[in-house]
């Protein structure tokens, strides 16, 4: 199993089990920085997955690629718990 895959089914266990979780964006191209967001992880695709996040008491949807988990655009915590 390849580490994207690995990502992938670490994703759809946390959308199983207990979608709420916390989030961390830091995307170089744009301007978006969040540390430590509510999210609720609302669907999971094949590529992609999608979520939920309460920035200053709004909220937004937004759609990552699970590369941007592997490459650290996107920091999911729960994810560290899993592989901690």
């Amino acid at each position: 199993m390849n580490a994207l895959s690995h990502i992938k089914s670490q994703v759809m266990y946390l959308f199983n089990t207990n979608p709420k979780v916390h989030i961390d964006i830091s995307n170089k191209g744009e301007r978006k920085h969040l540390s430590n967001v509510p999210a609720v992880i609302t669907a999971v695709y094949s590529n992609i997955f999608t979520a939920t996040l309460n920035e200053d008491g709004v909220v937004k949807k937004y759609t990552f690629q699970y590369a941007d988990l592997l490459i650290h655009n996107v920091v999911i915590k729960e994810l560290n718990k899993l592989n901690g």
